[in-house]
């Protein structure tokens, strides 16, 4: 929440843990969660792109995921690129995050259906890599 803006509060969290076998454990935090940072945020279709970087390669080695409220207009450029200093800051942010997941029994992985002859395993999650080009969630525009 140090990434987002004091603006945004985030609430009821739910998180589901794969199993081996059998249905996911179902987590839910009920609890208002506040962004910390000070900035007037770009709208939420304006997000920081994060890459999920893996040993894999290939398609399956890959993930990304978006986290919206995390940018203000100085910290971006006419071309939508973000300042050095701030992709710095979020990356060290990031590294910060999922070490917490791991250290805390939690690491982030890949998830996989089915190959065309077994069950493909989690793949663990090396690196987050926030993007220098800010990105558009065409799915968040109102409408």
């Amino acid at each position: 929440m140090s990434m987002i803006d004091n603006q945004v509060v985030m609430q009821s969290v739910t998180v589901r843990i794969g199993q081996a076998s059998g249905e996911p454990v179902v987590g839910v935090d009920a609890t208002a969660h506040p962004g910390s940072l000070s900035i007037s945020s770009l709208p939420p279709n304006c997000a920081l792109l994060v890459h999920k970087v893996t040993a894999a390669g290939g398609r399956r080695g890959r993930g990304r995921f978006f986290i919206p409220w995390t940018t203000d207009k100085e910290s971006v450029n006419e071309a939508g690129i973000l300042e050095t200093g701030s992709v710095d800051s979020r990356r060290n942010t990031l590294a910060t995050w999922l070490t917490a997941l791991s250290t805390n029994g939690v690491p982030m992985v890949l998830l996989h259906g089915e190959g065309k002859t077994a069950l493909i395993p989690p793949t663990p999650v090396a690196l987050l890599q926030p993007m220098t080009l800010l990105a558009t969630q065409r799915r968040r525009l109102g409408r």
